[in-house]
């Protein structure tokens, strides 16, 4: 068994680790344990152990949840998180004035959206129906259909390559699934539980640099300049859930510069 970073060619953790020693008993992309959360296998580059090991795909994702709010009741993960939230606030510190407005834009969605689909009828919407009315698109619970939407004529030169259309990023059903996850990961949201507004501004835009390092550029290994959107990344497959619908909400408020 190896890597699953490693097995979509993904580049290392932002905020590079020292490589491995040539002479050691492990390589690079050999797998040096299980991800707690998500149970991957991830290698040295991929990977890194704050009490437990935790790859680079959860560790962005954690730190987003905690900023929202979002407690999963995993009292043994809460060093983990907050090792995570310490990382993406140093990332955060670090980002350029218009990531952390469109980070702060994508807090302020969310919220919005959150309320906006408490008043819709179960959450639930089963078709395109915001895009025929003069109403905005709730990244709730058109996630999936915004992303196909912009998908269509925006898409990633990588994944518009497959000659079988069953084969592109967006044509299946875990777009759905992903949307779905991050819709009831929100709908767990306890505001008291959040970080007070300026830092959970800091700690998302964080996160969203770093999630969107692992699905940008495979061949590199600095931290991505750039918040992409999904249908804009090689891997979108590789956003945890919830990033796939922030990096969506950080698309519709118009930023992507750093």
């Amino acid at each position: 068994m190896g890597c699953y970073l490693c097995a979509y060619a993904k580049q290392r953790t932002p905020k590079r680790q020292d490589d491995l020693p040539d002479d050691g008993v492990s390589h690079d992309a050999d797998e040096l344990g299980t991800c707690w959360r998500c149970y991957v296998h991830a290698c040295g580059l991929h990977g890194t152990r704050y009490g437990r090991f935790e790859c680079a795909i959860c560790k962005p994702a954690l730190a987003a949840r905690r900023a929202l709010g979002i407690v999963d009741g995993d009292r043994e993960g809460e060093a983990e998180a907050g090792a995570s939230i310490e990382l993406a606030r140093l990332v955060g510190q670090d980002a350029g004035g218009s990531v952390r407005e469109g980070a702060a834009q994508v807090l302020a969605r969310i919220r919005a959206d959150e309320e906006r689909a408490r008043e819709s009828l179960a959450g639930e919407r089963a078709s395109l129906a915001w895009a025929d009315a003069d109403e905005e698109p709730n990244v709730l619970t058109d996630l999936a259909e915004v992303v196909r939407t912009h998908a269509g004529a925006e898409a990633h030169p990588y994944t518009l390559a497959a000659e079988d259309a069953s084969q592109e990023p967006f044509a299946g059903s875990w777009l759905d699934a992903a949307a779905r996850v991050a819709r009831e990961s929100v709908a767990r949201r306890d505001p008291a539980a959040a970080l007070e507004d300026a830092d959970a501004v800091t700690v998302i835009a964080g996160a969203l640099l770093m999630a969107s390092s692992v699905a940008q550029d495979p061949q590199t290994e600095a931290l991505a300049e750039v918040v992409l959107p999904p249908w804009r990344v090689p891997y979108p497959g590789l956003l945890d859930p919830l990033l796939l619908m922030m990096t969506t909400a950080f698309a519709l408020a118009g930023a992507t510069a750093a």
